[in-house]
């Protein structure tokens, strides 16, 4: 395999996701009780990262064709790697996964199974409904926090920051099929946005993202975090929402739009530290 080859199978995985799951499985698992870089948060991050690639190759294995129009330098797409190496790649990963999670804990395991089928069902069928694939997927986003404290043998430990995690992919889900709108009105493929229209969904994205400026403060006031977690998430969390609600308009374009869901998943991060600040 040539430097190209291996530049393109990186490239399938999509490496920025690779490193925020596991960062969230650490985060997750510190934040339920846990030790920086122990045996089992270190596994479970791991397993994590690769369930998430697999996830993103059978996802651009479903979406060739739209991929084509949306996303046409995608390696899938543009056929720098066939589909038969493609499946044999998601089989390796899904693989490698599930066995490092059988070296944790049952729960840990279970969770990785079950993942790994769900995020499979999601790019064959769930996603082709509205605001149930968007569910979906932010789901997953706030099941890597879960995951973590899973790993720890502390589930609940970490509710609150998957709760937040799972809200704000949620939104930025909604952000994302809106900059897909062309492609996949062209494919036949109903979502929010292209059955609701633009308007509609930047007022959705914008009364979610009010929404949730409140609900940040919650953990504050119930006295759950600390002054840092409280600090964090106002100036910058909030202020990135904030700009958001007003920088977005109904006839913001795909350069825009992705934008925009860059500072969402910026803002999870953010606020993920802020979290792990103020306990």
């Amino acid at each position: 395999m040539n430097f190209k080859s291996l530049k393109n199978y990186i490239f399938l995985a999509r490496p920025v996701n690779l490193f925020i799951t596991p960062i969230a499985v650490i985060l997750g698992g510190v934040i339920s009780g846990g030790e920086w870089l122990s045996y089992g948060i270190l596994i479970a991050a791991l397993s994590a990262a690769l369930t998430a690639a697999g996830g993103n190759v059978i996802n651009d294995l479903f979406d060739i064709q739209i991929d084509k129009i949306n996303r046409p330098e995608r390696p899938l797409a543009s056929s720098a790697i066939s589909i038969r190496s493609a499946w044999i790649y998601y089989g390796i990963l899904v693989l490698i996964s599930i066995s490092l999670s059988a070296l944790i804990n049952t729960i840990s395991l279970m969770i990785v199974l079950f993942s790994s089928i769900m995020i499979f069902n999601y790019s064959w069928w769930i996603k082709k409904i509205p605001l149930l694939g968007n569910f979906v997927v932010a789901f997953f986003t706030g099941f890597a926090l879960l995951f973590g404290g899973a790993s720890v043998n502390n589930i609940f430990g970490a509710f609150i920051p998957a709760a937040f995690a799972f809200y704000v992919n949620f939104v930025r889900e909604l952000v994302k099929d809106w900059e897909d709108i062309e492609g996949d009105i062209k494919n036949g493929i109903i979502t929010f946005p292209s059955r609701a229209g633009k308007n509609t969904t930047c007022s959705v994205v914008r009364i979610s993202l009010a929404a949730l400026i409140f609900l940040t403060w919650i953990p504050f006031w119930l006295d759950i975090y600390k002054i840092g977690y409280f600090i964090v998430v106002t100036l910058f969390v909030d202020t990135l929402f904030v700009y958001l609600i007003k920088d977005i308009r109904p006839e913001s374009d795909k350069i825009h739009l992705r934008r925009a869901g860059n500072i969402l998943k910026l803002s999870m991060i953010v606020g993920i530290i802020a979290i792990f600040l103020g306990i």
